[in-house]
Parts: C-alpha cells; sequence; structure tokens
C-alpha cells in the first residue's frame, strides 16, 4: 500500500486502484499489460511516478525488480535501433559512459537482459507513448522476442493515448498484438477528490495564489482532465 511519506501523485486511494489493485495482479501472473489514457491524461507523469515508487505499492510481490519507463521523447535518435538503445541504457546507466562507436544494441540489450535475469531480477518495462511510435514490424517482433527470454520475469507496460480498438487493423505490430491484447486497464479522467488533490499539487509546485471559488471553477472547467486542470489554473492565476 502507499506509503504516507511519498508524494503522491493521486490521492493513495486511487493509486492503490490503478497500481496495486488492476496492474500489479496481471504482472504477478507474468502477463502484459496495456494501459490506456485519453491523449494529455496524465500518462507520463503517472508511470514515472510508478516507475520511482513501485515497491510502496506492493509490487516488491514479484521479488526483486527493476523499473524501466521508456519515454520516446528521449530517444538518442528516431529509430528501431535508437529505441532499443534507450532500453539499454535505462537497464544500465553506467553504459552510455562506457560506449564509444556504433553497435547492435539489440543483441547488447538481450546480453545485459540475461545478465539481469541470471541475477535473479525482475524486469518491468513501461513503454510510454507506445502509439507514437511508427517503426518496421521487425521492431515489434524483436520487442516480443524480449518476452521469451523469461516469460515470468519478463513484463510489458504498454501505455497507449488512444482507443485500442483501432489496434487489429494495424499489422504493423506483428507478433506483439498478442501481448497489446493480453490485458487492458483504463485510467479514467480525475475524480472530485482526485482532481481537488493535483489541483492542490499544482498550486504548491508553481506557487500560484488561488481562490476557493476559484479552485471550484478550475475543478468545473477541466472536468477531471490534468493537462486542462493546469491549464485552467494558470489562465486563473494570470488575471
Amino acid at each position: 500500500m502507499a506509503s504516507d511519506k511519498i508524494d503522491h501523485i493521486l490521492t493513495p486511494e486511487t493509486e492503490k486502484h490503478l497500481f496495486t489493485d488492476q496492474i500489479l495482479p496481471f504482472l504477478v501472473r507474468g502477463e502484459a499489460v496495456t494501459a490506456v489514457w485519453l491523449p494529455h491524461g496524465g500518462q507520463r507523469t503517472q508511470m514515472a511516478y510508478l516507475t520511482k515508487n513501485f515497491s510502496s505499492f506492493g509490487f516488491d510481490k514479484l521479488g526483486k525488480c527493476k523499473f524501466i519507463y521508456l519515454n520516446p521523447y528521449e530517444l538518442p535518435e528516431e529509430s528501431s535501433e535508437g529505441y532499443f538503445q534507450l532500453m539499454l541504457y535505462q537497464l544500465d546507466p553506467d553504459y552510455k559512459e562506457k560506449q564509444n562507436h556504433h553497435q547492435n544494441y539489440y543483441f547488447i540489450l538481450l546480453n545485459k537482459i540475461k545478465k539481469k535475469l541470471d541475477q535473479g531480477y525482475h524486469l518491468v518495462f513501461i513503454l510510454g507513448d507506445f502509439n507514437k511510435l511508427n517503426f518496421s514490424t521487425t521492431f515489434f517482433n524483436n520487442l516480443q522476442s524480449l518476452k521469451t527470454l523469461d516469460k515470468v520475469k519478463i513484463h510489458f507496460i504498454f501505455a497507449f493515448t488512444q482507443s485500442t480498438t483501432s489496434l487489429p487493423n494495424n499489422p504493423k505490430y506483428g507478433q506483439l498484438l498478442t501481448l497489446l491484447f493480453q490485458n487492458f486497464v483504463y485510467f479514467p479522467l480525475l475524480g472530485e477528490e482526485d482532481a481537488s488533490f493535483t489541483l492542490e499539487r499544482l498550486i504548491r509546485k508553481y506557487n500560484h495564489e488561488i481562490w476557493a471559488e476559484e479552485k471550484k471553477l478550475i475543478q468545473n472547467l477541466s472536468g477531471g482532465h490534468p493537462s486542462l486542470l493546469k491549464a485552467c489554473m494558470r489562465i486563473i492565476d494570470n488575471h
């Protein structure tokens, strides 16, 4: 369960519901998860938060584990090889300092993963903004083959910001479609308590002065959408 000592991104009750009750059981069974948000619905913030605080939500049930969050906006280059390079850097940050020339990052990544598995690690890869990746079918098949290294200890959380109904019509995912459709967790718009909680956190973060009437107005205007919540807060604070 979430500790009161961590700086929550949502209310502890919602975090437990989404992370502990919804996502964790699938990973314990060794299955993949496709997590779905509305566009600009807080995906990057929430998944980066889970990466840093996974032990607070009971993920130690997996045993010794390492969470690897992959943000496609941090790719060293816009290519499938760049993606495997990012996976490698996130899995082994020291490698980035050692490498001095272009290499086959996929095969190096395979060896690094095997070493982590030999050390008893469960590896949880959170693939952020996954629907924005526009690589070849070979790339997605290679991702699927990583799972076959150890179907119990390698976990994928695919983060999507679009309707999953379009997936069957997109052949680019190849063999990975089996994993993409294994399980779904939908992250809803913020409820009243979470919207209020998030607004207070943003007010503290940006040091804005918002009156009680304005807070209510912001929540009504945003409709529980995190990005709109922030936009409304800034507009009202500036005017």
